[in-house]
This record gives structure tokens, sequence and C-alpha cells, in this order.
């Protein structure tokens, strides 16, 4: 029995949604270690750099500045060029596939709909506005797009009916909408299974939701494994500079009180044992070197 291109879509989704709340966990327990004075027995998750935008950019320019890639949030770098080498295909398929905040605002979506029975909209103008703002950062007019076949549709409207970002279908054979995410909605929906398809280049067979989910997990393992492999993954910064940061960082008037002097002799110890290793190392460097 063929699965449902929705429940495909729903396993990559889930998938993604569980990667980053494992994330989540382990970064709280490296600070949590941090923060109490012992040293974190797991390495800070870099795929936390996901979340910071800016770093990425600041990344990139970087790299193609200087021709090497910044050592302070590599991974940032990493899984933006992933996340652009996706839309070169996809169009925004990482939005409707991977991106936990898709997940969420679709169910959000469909409980609008259970409790309100309507659709929200923005009027035209500000819904222009808002993104045209955000394609002034990226557009990506991409490989991958839905194709309909007119011979072959019914004009029934279910497509567009379905459509989460309320895009004009029945009056395109080629749906070029920069706000297209390849969810294929529209495409499962349809009662005739040949007037709509997600095709790379016209004549081509369509690329079925099996197709997409494999292409979407491969990219992500094999672009993450490529930047493990070559050491441009995890950053460079040294467990000690995260400790002294911590310990020098100001706490509020309402947490300074409840600061033990056993957590402060904790984390003073650390810092010395770790500066004390750091000097050993760097005599041995020294010593191997003469």
């Amino acid at each position: 029995m063929k699965t449902p291109p929705l429940l495909t879509r729903r396993f990559v989704q889930i998938l993604f949604s569980g990667i980053v709340v494992f994330i989540g966990i382990r970064f709280y327990l490296f600070v949590f270690c941090l923060e109490n004075g012992m040293i974190p027995e797991i390495e800070r998750p870099a795929g936390v750099e996901a979340f910071l935008p800016l770093s990425a950019l600041v990344s990139l320019k970087h790299w193609l500045y200087n021709g090497t890639i910044n050592s302070i949030h590599p991974s940032a770098l990493v899984l933006l060029l992933i996340i652009c080498a996706t839309a070169v295909i996809t169009k925004k398929g990482f939005c409707s596939w991977v991106c936990p905040i898709g997940f969420l605002v679709e169910g959000a979506a469909k409980l609008n709909g259970m409790v309100l029975k309507k659709t929200l909209r923005l009027p035209a103008i500000f819904d222009l506005l808002l993104r045209s703002l955000k394609y002034l950062i990226a557009g990506f007019f991409s490989l991958g797009r839905v194709h309909r076949q007119p011979s072959h549709c019914i004009d029934c409207g279910r497509c567009e009916a379905v459509c989460p970002a309320s895009i004009d279908i029945r009056q395109k054979t080629w749906i070029n909408s920069l706000e297209c995410s390849a969810c294929m909605s529209c495409i499962e929906t349809c009662p005739e299974k040949k007037a709509l398809g997600f095709k790379l280049v016209p004549g081509r067979k369509s690329l079925g939701a099996r197709t997409m989910a494999i292409f979407f997990l491969l990219i992500f393992t094999v672009g993450i494994t490529i930047a493990r492999v070559s050491g441009h993954w995890q950053n460079k910064i040294p467990l000690q500079a995260y400790l002294q940061y911590t310990a020098s960082a100001t706490p509020s008037s309402k947490t300074a009180n409840h600061i033990s002097p056993e957590k402060k002799q904790r984390m003073i110890l650390m810092m010395n044992q770790l500066r004390a290793q750091k000097m050993q190392n760097f005599k041995k460097s020294n010593e191997s070197q003469k």
C-alpha cells in the first residue's frame, strides 16, 4: 500500500523536530553543568547554531572574503549552505519538510480552522509588504516546481482550497510562486493523479513524497558528515573560555545571594585545573618541536 504524501512529510517533520528537542536538552545540560561549577561530560551540541542566523551570515561573509571557515560558529555556516542547497531543488521545501517552526505553524493553522472555521488573511497590501521583506534577504527561483497538466485538470478547485499559501493553481501550468513550499498538499488532494506533479524539468517524471523525504534526509546527513570529518562542525572555543565567561558573568541582584561558596570554589578549582593542563600541553608542544 502506497504511503500518502502527507504522512511521509509528517514523518520527516517529526523526525527533525525530535532532533531539535534532543539538541535543546543536551545544550541545557551543558549550560547547567557550567553554571553549577561542573565540567560538562557532553560536548556543546553544534546544532544549536541553527538558531543563530546572524552568526551564519557573518561566517558566510568571512568565508567569501577570506576563503576560510570561521572557527567560532562553523556549523551555522554549514547549516545555512545546506538549507540554500535544498532551496535550489525544492524552493521553500525546508519550511514544510524540516523546520520545526513550519510544523508548529501548520498545526496552529489547523487549530484555527477548527476553532474559527475560517482562514484569516491579511489585507493584500500588508501581505505584499511583509512578504517583500523576506525576499530582500533571500530569494530562490528553484529547479523544482509544481506542474499542472491542463488536459487532465477537471477544475475542481481542491488544490487551491488546501494550499497553505493560498496560491492560484488552476490558472497556471507551472507554479512559480515564491510562496510555494513544496508541501505537496495540492498534489495529494487532487482526484486526477496526472493533473499535478512536482517536477525538476518539463517532460520528466514527477518527484514523489518518498523521493523528497530521502532528499532532505540525505542532504542533511551528507552535509553534516562532511563538516564533521573535515573539522568544520564543532567550534574551536576551549572549555576554559566557557567557564571563564560563566564565572565572570555578573549575576542579578535576585540571584547573587543564592550562589553558594562551594559552587564558586568548584568553578575556581576547575579553571585552575584547565589552566594547568593548558600550560602542560604548551610545554609538551615546545619540547616536541625542539
